[in-house]
């Protein structure tokens, strides 16, 4: 499925899978009012692809529809959520993922399964006090491992590190603009690019991402520009990819 590249998830090309982007629980300083309704994401001019939301009663996500399938969220219990991801022109189930929460909601483990219920990864979340992510594993079935570590410096998530089977591959970087807040509901690292599931966010913008590999060299280097609204929430951000010479728009619309 196709992946919506976002300020907060640069990290994504080093560390990520599937739909690593953004998430927040609102606080004093980034507390969210409005809800987000779509996203519309093109890369060098081409057809804009989309991601529509929508909430259930109590304010929760409840799915996600892009162009070839549908997330629906089932809230379980207080401990325990199920997405089904599905195509959309014929409803035929693509993958489940089985999701623990803690106490705050948000989301401890995910196990992710194919359609014939076999486990194709587990994911482990851990959090510090302030409900910031601190690192996530992903587990594969023969035993393999992917591990980030996310660094937190006044609110902002400013690097990480990526380890495969506990080497060190990759390294990042973040810079952040202390003008702008980041009041849209998304955090810094994710499963789903929704609020509330996977901790605060970054409390700024992130304008630029730099990752090296194990050795220095840089290997990806992301610039990033943005269109506010009169609340401050962002409407439009310009994804500058440097090293391509490339460039890529996500628009966003709140309800």
């Amino acid at each position: 499925m196709k992946k919506i590249i976002i300020a907060l998830t640069a990290i994504a090309a080093m560390a990520s899978c599937k739909k690593e982007n953004v998430t927040t629980v609102p606080d004093p300083v980034t507390k969210t009012v409005k809800t987000l309704a779509k996203i519309s994401s093109a890369y060098d001019n081409g057809t804009p692809q989309d991601m529509v939301y929508t909430y259930d009663a109590l304010g929760r996500i409840s799915t996600i529809k892009e162009d070839y399938a549908t997330e629906t969220f089932d809230y379980a219990s207080a401990t325990s959520l199920i997405v089904s991801e599905r195509v959309n022109n014929n409803g035929n189930l693509l993958a489940t993922r089985e999701c623990t929460l803690n106490s705050n909601g948000y989301v401890t483990k995910i196990v992710v399964k194919n359609t014939a219920g076999n486990i194709n990864g587990t994911y482990d979340y851990s959090y510090n006090a302030d409900g910031n992510v601190t690192s996530r594993l992903l587990t594969y079935p023969g035993g393999s491992t992917m591990k980030s570590e996310f660094s937190i410096t006044d609110g902002n998530m400013v690097a990480v590190k990526a380890y495969s089977n506990n080497v060190l591959t990759a390294t990042n970087a973040l810079t952040f603009d202390a003008t702008k807040l980041n009041k849209s509901g998304f955090g810094y690292v994710s499963y789903w690019n929704v609020p509330n599931l996977f901790g605060k966010g970054s409390k700024n913008l992130a304008v630029e991402s730099k990752s090296f590999d194990a050795y220095g060299a840089l290997t990806y280097h992301m610039q990033y520009a943005y269109e506010l609204d009169a609340a401050g929430y962002t409407v439009k951000q310009i994804n500058k990819y440097v090293m391509q010479g490339k460039q890529g728009v996500d628009s966003f619309i709140y309800q």
